[in-house]
């Protein structure tokens, strides 16, 4: 694992199939949503999105399967989040660039928590 930007970060999972490497995902996001933060007197539920993408099905370069498992995950937020999205070939569409929801996402976190940085870190 690690940090691919901003809030998001790349599993790989060497010989895994598609499936499994979705059911390791949703093993992921259940442990994350179980895991209660505190942070003074507010208890925060962590959430997180995933998009799964496979070689050589959604991909043969390292760029083409990033962009499948990107397609994917906003595939997983558009749907309302906090949930697991398999790629398909020729999928989802892109939908806005990594840096414009980056963007997005701390602008509308601020607009809901002023020390929105300080307070929550979650993953995409």
């Amino acid at each position: 694992m690690c940090r691919f930007g901003g809030e998001e970060f790349v599993l790989v999972l060497p010989h895994v199939t598609q499936d499994r490497a979705a059911e390791r995902a949703e093993e992921l996001r259940h442990a994350l949503e179980a895991t209660l933060t505190r942070h003074g007197a507010a208890q925060i539920t962590l959430t997180a999105s995933f998009g799964v993408a496979s070689y050589p099905h959604d991909g043969r370069t390292c760029g083409e399967l990033v962009a499948a498992a990107d397609r994917a995950l906003c595939a997983a937020e558009s749907a309302g989040r906090n949930r697991v999205h398999v790629s398909s070939p020729g999928g989802t569409p892109a939908c806005t660039s990594y840096a414009d929801r980056c963007s997005r996402g701390r602008e509308t976190a601020q607009r809901r928590t002023p020390n929105a940085g300080q307070v929550r870190r979650g993953i995409r």
